[in-house]
């Protein structure tokens, strides 16, 4: 789960080999389903910066827009196997933080 300003949070949901990402509005002390992302695969990690949502599926880090658009593969474990678990992004945006579930991982 993530925060996406101002008064949102996007979550992410797995079943039958899918993942959905749903954001939840709060709007006057209430929870209020909004829009949900269909992607293809589960995903495993999220995180938000200014208008760019960060997603692991798999062995790959996705950037996409809020309304759901992919804008790019930023990155790609294509050593064998290793999946990513979540994303961070700097403050200031400049970095990006990924995990993965490799002992080898450094």
């Amino acid at each position: 789960m993530c925060q996406v300003p101002p008064s949102e949070v996007a979550m992410i949901m797995n079943g039958s080999g899918k993942g959905v990402i749903r954001f939840i509005n709060f709007s006057n002390k209430q929870l209020v389903k909004g829009m949900v992302i269909k992607l293809r695969q589960t995903c495993s990690g999220i995180t938000c910066h200014d208008e760019d949502l960060y997603i692991t599926v798999g062995t790959a880090l996705y950037k996409y827009t809020l309304s759901g658009k992919l804008v790019s593969t930023v990155y790609e474990d294509t050593s064998g196997g290793s999946k990513l678990q979540r994303c961070v992004v700097s403050p200031t945006g400049d970095k990006l933080y990924i995990i993965n579930n490799s002992p080898n991982c450094k």
